[in-house]
């Protein structure tokens, strides 16, 4: 294989990964202890990601699991900070 057929295969791959990961949002657990302002409103956790903050309502006083978090997040069941 000629070393531009490879460079142009690369980075046609490339640009899909970078389409892709344009459109992926990864959002990560505030630690409560962090003191981040605005504070959660009672009976929510925050979130994060490099878009945005929201808060995500608890389910019985606990931070729900991670496929139900996303479930709802899909739904667009959270506040905006």
């Amino acid at each position: 294989m000629e070393p531009m057929h490879i460079m142009t295969e690369f980075g046609k791959k490339f640009q899909a990964l970078k389409e892709l990961a344009a459109d992926t949002e990864i959002f990560l657990f505030e630690s409560p202890v962090n003191n981040y302002q605005p504070r959660p409103p009672e009976g929510c956790f925050a979130m994060r990601s490099h878009k945005r903050r929201i808060f995500m309502p608890l389910l019985n006083g606990r931070i729900p699991p991670p496929d139900l978090v996303q479930e709802r997040i899909k739904l667009g069941e959270y506040h905006v900070a």
